[in-house]
């Protein structure tokens, strides 16, 4: 049982305080579990924040970022971020 319902909830966190919440596609690990069609895309996280806290507009992130970092377009004092282990891996750029 994932999490998912909750993103929004903890995305009110970085609207209310200057921090930064991440969140991270579920990663075929040994031992986890795995179940494709269990994972839940950053694409679809970032919808579910969206339509509580409002469009979510990108910042630009160093090339070898392992995250895709966004702030709130209605105001908020920290970002989200996403890292999209699944779709749009990062490991290649990790040091």
């Amino acid at each position: 049982m994932g999490n998912d319902d909750e993103v929004a909830d903890l995305a009110a966190l970085a609207r209310q305080r200057p921090i930064e919440v991440r969140f991270i596609e579920w990663m075929p690990f040994a031992g986890l579990g795995w179940d494709r069609n269990a994972m839940v895309p950053w694409t679809e996280t970032r919808a579910r924040i969206e339509a509580e806290h409002g469009p979510l507009a990108p910042r630009e992130d160093a090339p070898h970022s392992t995250a895709r970092t966004f702030t709130f377009s209605r105001g908020g004092a920290g970002r989200v971020g996403f890292l999209a282990s699944m779709r749009a891996p990062v490991c290649r750029g990790c040091t």
